[in-house]
This record gives structure tokens, sequence and C-alpha cells, in this order.
């Protein structure tokens, strides 16, 4: 039922961001301006929309998967926009842009911030709440269309030509 054969089917949709899951819900982008879904997990047979805990409209991320953290749902949009959604309701609590050009990377959560990077190598470091606030903006000067990743205490970022790391020595 995301895309039903009518006025406004697309016979060209495909579905990229995976869905992403915790505290026993499934939060489902979906693709093209379309809506993000949210249902309980350990539901069984079919879904239907009575299936649904919500549904937030025309803010799906396209490609880059939801990130869930600290009760909100975060989403990188296609058109350089970061959203952030109350993980109960789906109500959209803000939405800023940080990017001029389009981005396909997941972005992560990590120590309260969500780093996300766009196509032009930009990296953008916000709080992980309501506010968005930016925190830290750095450009690599290369293209990346990698998702940033986090371990032992740094994020990195590969771009077409090279890997970088970011935190302590």
């Amino acid at each position: 039922g995301m895309n039903p054969k009518g006025n406004a089917y697309n016979p060209y949709l495909r579905f990229v961001a995976s869905a992403t899951c915790r505290d026993g819900k499934v939060i489902i982008p979906t693709a093209k301006r379309g809506p993000v879904l949210a249902i309980e997990s350990g539901q069984q047979g079919k879904l239907t929309r009575d299936s649904l805990s919500w549904r937030s409209d025309r803010v799906t991320p396209d490609v880059a998967s939801p990130v869930y953290y600290n009760d909100r749902i975060f989403l990188a949009r296609e058109n350089g926009a970061l959203a952030c959604l109350d993980a109960d309701t789906g109500k959209k609590l803000v939405e800023k842009r940080y990017m001029a050009d389009k981005h396909r990377s997941t972005p992560v959560a990590v120590d309260g911030m969500i780093v996300v990077t766009d196509r032009s190598g930009k990296v953008i470091l916000v709080k992980a709440d309501e506010s968005l606030t930016e925190l830290s903006t750095i450009s690599l000067g290369e293209e990346t269309l990698s998702s940033p990743a986090v371990a032992d205490g740094k994020i990195f970022v590969r771009t077409f030509a090279a890997l970088y790391a970011f935190g302590e020595k």
C-alpha cells in the first residue's frame, strides 16, 4: 500500500533507505518525498494502515537510512536538510538545511551529536536534539558518498581519494 495504483502511482518508485529498529519500534522510510512510517515490532500477518503507530508525511530521506537516538528520529533528507522527529508520535520537531549539495550518506549518532556528510565532502556535527544546533563543520574538499563511521573514539570519513580520521591521536 505504499505505492498504490491510481492517480499518484509511480512505476519508477524504488525503496533505497533501510528501516531502523529500537525500543520495540520499526521506523520505515519510503521514497521520493513519501512518508516515514512506524510500527511496533512483533506484529504478525498482513500489515495495514491500522498497523501503524504513526505516519509522518513528506519527510522521507529517500536514500539515507533514519537514525534513532535519544527518543528522536533523525533524517538526512536528499535536499540537504536534516529533520528531527519525536520517536513516539512521528511529529516533526524541526528541519534545518545545512547543505546546498545533495547527500546520500546515512548520518551517525555519537556522544550527543549527529555526524552527517554531503556529496561535496562537507562534514557537519549537530547537536542530537530538537535544536539541531550546528557544533562544527569542516570541508574535506573532496567528493564523498560514504556514511561516516565511528570506532575507538574517532570519526572516520571516506572520500573517493582518502580516508580521514577525526579525534584524539
